[in-house]
């Protein structure tokens, strides 16, 4: 299993997870593009991305969510948020 923070504080957070089953997002803080070329240079693919985890609903945490779930990506969320 690997880890990696694509992105922390008010300009954008996610965390990527990288399992056995696939890869993960918690929270997508970031526009796509950026998003994208962070996971690169941290040598990650996006392209396995099944599930992003969206802790709360504040603007840098679900900035670039809109393009992931054009992607296919599915959401997770607590039902307040």
């Amino acid at each position: 299993m690997k880890l990696c923070v694509l992105g922390s504080g008010s300009s954008g957070n996610a965390l990527l997870l990288e399992a056995e089953d696939g890869l993960f997002l918690v929270d997508c803080g970031l526009l796509w593009r950026d998003l994208k070329a962070r996971a690169e240079r941290a040598g990650f693919s996006l392209r396995g991305l099944r599930y992003v985890f969206i802790t709360h609903e504040h603007a840098d945490h679900v900035r670039g969510l809109e393009s992931l779930v054009r992607r296919g990506v599915k959401v997770v969320a607590s039902p307040g948020t």
